[in-house]
């Protein structure tokens, strides 16, 4: 698969890039200067084995474009590494930079209510289900949570007792364990 075709996504979105470059250094190059290699190139990390030409750097950029990314550890690599050459670099991830994500917080702040409340709207039927669970609580993707907004029929005041009721059958049902 084509790098720019790994990841969906609106012309102009910024995205944060992990490369790994694999460099060509002296074999007897100090600790001291693979430490500035590394600073220089702002890695992540690096390594190398002991007695080896080849030093091993994780980068992460943010670009518009995966050939956009490649260029600059290219160019990191050329403009800052003192005695060696850049052998390869290959693209391991890649993530929005702005994922937009909620939270219950934020999703009590889009639908303008409390946060016990936006949490329990959360658990009705008809809210999008989360894309993950975290210690922390539930996570959605933001234009999910606008397109339930786009169609949620706010009501003011409480549900009445036979909705509260149902509501409150529905969530049972929905977290019942199910049967083996």
């Amino acid at each position: 698969m084509h790098a720019s075709a790994m990841h969906k996504r609106a012309k102009d979105e910024v995205l944060r890039y992990s490369l790994t470059a694999t460099l060509h250094i002296p074999a007897d190059a100090s600790e001291k200067h693979l430490i500035r290699i590394a600073e220089a190139l702002d890695a992540v990390w690096v390594t190398r084995r002991d007695g080896s030409d080849r030093l091993t750097a994780e980068l992460t950029v943010t670009a518009n474009t995966a050939e956009a990314a490649i260029a600059m550890v290219v160019s990191r690599c050329e403009d800052n590494v003192k005695g060696g050459y850049l052998l390869a670099v290959s693209l391991s991830d890649v993530v929005a930079e702005d994922a937009d994500l909620v939270g219950v917080a934020e999703l009590s702040d889009l639908l303008q209510v409390s946060v016990q409340r936006a949490s329990t709207l959360a658990r009705s039927p008809g809210f999008p289900a989360p894309i993950a669970m975290l210690r922390s609580g539930p996570i959605w993707h933001r234009p999910t949570v606008a397109r339930f907004l786009s169609s949620w029929k706010r009501r003011p005041g409480r549900p009445s007792v036979s909705r509260r009721q149902s509501l409150k059958r529905t969530q049972l049902r929905r977290t019942a364990p199910n049967p083996a």
